[in-house]
Formats: structure tokens, sequence, C-alpha cells
């Protein structure tokens, strides 16, 4: 299956600096939108998780592929989610860390949106209030998630 994307990001009404990384993996079906906190070094936290989302791209990606034709499909699916799930909490623990040994790295937080497209289906994780959508070829779009903290 073949995908294309693109990516944006906004700063907002604000007009504040824009704490945004994405990633965006077409051969792999992996995409992630990662909105780093207006305060304290919100960009080094966005760029952080969106870096652990391309190096586990692949990987993410062989998971999605082994849910087609598995034995145990409710499984195969689950490991997915299992891997986004540990991804997402480990470098939220990498980040703590991080600013726990470095004072200048304080109020850094990101919400994220990650996303694993499959031949059987789309995997989605996300923290936060970032939003995930489809658009679909008569430019209707339709929002995939809700917020939660």
């Amino acid at each position: 299956m073949a995908f294309k994307s693109w990516t944006a990001t906004d700063p907002g009404r604000t007009g504040a600096a824009n704490h945004d990384a994405v990633f965006a993996s077409d051969e792999c079906g992996v995409y992630a939108v990662v909105d780093g906190s207006s305060a304290g070094a919100g960009l080094f936290a966005a760029q952080l998780v969106a870096q652990a989302v391309a190096e586990q791209a692949q990987e993410l990606a062989a998971g999605a592929a082994a849910t087609v034709g598995a034995r145990d499909a409710s499984r195969a699916r689950r490991d997915v989610f299992d891997r986004l799930q540990a991804l997402l909490e480990r470098v939220n623990a990498d980040l703590n860390g991080l600013i726990r040994d470095d004072a200048n790295l304080k109020g850094a937080a990101a919400t994220a949106t990650v996303l694993v497209m499959g031949a059987d289906g789309v995997f989605l994780a996300h923290v936060g209030d970032t939003r995930a959508y489809v658009l679909r070829e008569d430019r209707k779009s339709t929002r995939l998630n809700s917020s939660h903290g």
C-alpha cells in the first residue's frame, strides 16, 4: 500500500515561537505530530519525541505488517499498540530524567499523536491534545481522537 503525506505546523493565534516537530515516513507508514510546550524547552521536548518515533519507525511498521494474516490477529494488533505505548512511556521517562539533570530544561513538555498505517488497519496513539484527522478525497475531514492528559 502506498501512502502520500505532507506536514505543516502552525504556531497558532498567539504569534509565539512554533514548538512543533513532525516525523513522516511514507515508506514505513509512520507519522507523528508533536506539540512542545510554549514554556521552557518545549521545542527540545517535541524534537526528542519526534526523534524517538523516527528511531522506532521500522519496528512499528514491521509490527503493523505482522497483523496481516496473523494466526492471532487480535494479539498482533495489541502488540502494535503495546509498542506505541512503550515508545511514549520511554521517551517520557527519558525527558523527565533529562529535566532532573538540567535546570535549563525545566518546563519541557509535549503532546503527541503517532499514527502507524498498516494493510490491516490504522494504529493511533496520543497523549494530550494534539489532533489527528482523516482528510478524504471530497475534502471532508474526520477527527480521529479526543483530548486527554
